[in-house]
């Protein structure tokens, strides 16, 4: 009995019932190691299937075609290389978004000896992933253990770490103040990466103003329509403000309805004893 191997060949044995093939080493990716029987009466061989394995040196991801933010709603892909990996054909690639894993790849290569290989996977993006992060995983099946399961041994990318931009956005394009108080102010802010630009407009004023500002304060506005526009370099929205202000002498009718009685009663005593200081005279 022995192995008829190119590496660590076990030449023949009498007399045995096991012999073993031992190597410390190997990388002979296609060997096919044979065990063979001779005795008088006949003789026979096997072919043991080996699989040889290379992990990944490393591997690494990557945007394709593009550096710097990305935009909200637009396409892109991202890249998963892995550098130096064998066999192909048991190589999968894991995709997490966060913690959650999103997308599998598989090859269906049969080359046995290591490769470099790529895989892409496509990816739009929303103004609730900014600063999402993303990263691949090589996972290699390794051979089934006595249970029957697969033992996967893994190696990850780096973590890729992504800027979305969005325009801004207003949750109600119109708002309407019956009445102004000290501390009401007309609030424009909005959410927008990068940080919008905020101008003001009036049916009052043919001019922009409070340039720079979310927020006007309402007290010192008159009646009328103000339209404030936010703005960034991926797009831009307007609210409409529609105030109807209290008449600017609102509060001195009401100084005069409470005192007018007592000027009224005050004019008349001067005037009585004006008519009676005359009458005394003439007397």
């Amino acid at each position: 009995m022995g192995w008829k191997v190119p590496h660590g060949a076990v030449h023949m044995v009498e007399n045995v019932q096991l012999i073993t093939w031992k190597v410390d080493s190997l990388v002979d990716w296609d060997i096919q190691p044979v065990c063979f029987l001779n005795s008088v009466a006949s003789h026979c061989s096997m072919l043991l299937p080996v699989t040889v394995y290379k992990l990944p040196d490393w591997v690494s991801i990557s945007t394709v075609g593009h550096t710097g933010p990305m935009i909200e709603h637009k396409k892109y892909e991202l890249q998963c290389d892995i550098y130096n990996v064998a066999p192909v054909h048991l190589l999968t690639v894991n995709w997490y978004k966060g913690q959650h894993l999103v997308a599998k790849t598989s090859f269906s290569d049969s080359t046995k000896t290591p490769v470099n290989q790529s895989t892409r996977f496509p990816i739009s993006l929303n103004r609730a992933d900014d600063g999402v992060l993303y990263r691949c995983e090589a996972v290699l099946q390794l051979s089934t253990t006595r249970t029957g399961a697969q033992t996967p041994s893994k190696v990850a990318s780096q973590v890729l770490g992504l800027t979305v931009h969005y325009s801004p956005q207003v949750s109600s394009g119109v708002e309407i103040f019956n009445e102004t108080t000290e501390d009401a102010v007309l609030n424009c802010t909005v959410t927008a990466n990068p940080p919008p630009r905020y101008t003001w407009r009036s049916t009052n004023l043919g001019r922009e103003f409070n340039i720079g500002h979310p927020v006007l304060d309402l007290s010192s506005l008159s009646s009328g329509n103000y339209t404030c526009m936010a703005s960034n370099g991926i797009g831009s929205v307007s609210k409409l403000f529609i105030v109807h202000a209290k008449p600017r002498g609102g509060n001195r009718t009401t100084f005069w309805a409470i005192i007018g009685p007592f000027v009224g009663l005050a004019v008349l005593m001067i005037v009585g004893y004006v008519l009676v200081k005359m009458r005394t005279m003439k007397k």
